[in-house]
């Protein structure tokens, strides 16, 4: 028996069909148009191990860290990102701007869900 694979693109919320698996009408058109997995769940369950794929990782194009005597390291070391919005967000965002965009002027910040039209 051969190993199957699944190459169709699928959102996150229509990843797996949930009408499928309770025998319920789709729950969105999401759910309706999401591929079928079942099958991929099916066999003889001796399927070979999953390979990673670390090219991206040894090439040096991704996964890169600053150095620690980079613009701002310093700062952002002692910031705490153990949980969602604990850092200064206003620092943050000035290392970020400054590690892309160098001394050119920082825009300030805009808290609006509409942004005004000038």
């Amino acid at each position: 028996m051969s190993e199957r694979y699944e190459s169709t693109v699928t959102l996150d919320s229509g990843r797996l069909r949930i009408s499928t698996a309770r025998w319920l009408p789709p729950m969105n058109l999401n759910d309706s148009r999401a591929a079928v997995m079942a099958p991929l769940f099916s066999g003889h369950g001796q399927h070979s191990p999953f390979q990673a794929d670390y090219r991206n990782l040894k090439n040096g194009l991704i996964y890169t860290m600053n150095s620690p005597h980079a613009a701002g390291a310093k700062e952002s070391a002692q910031m705490d990102f153990s949980h969602a919005d604990a850092a200064d967000a206003e620092l943050l965002n000035a290392i970020l701007w400054h590690d892309r965009k160098g001394n050119s002027p920082m825009p300030p910040p805009q808290h609006k869900v509409i942004p005004e039209i000038p």
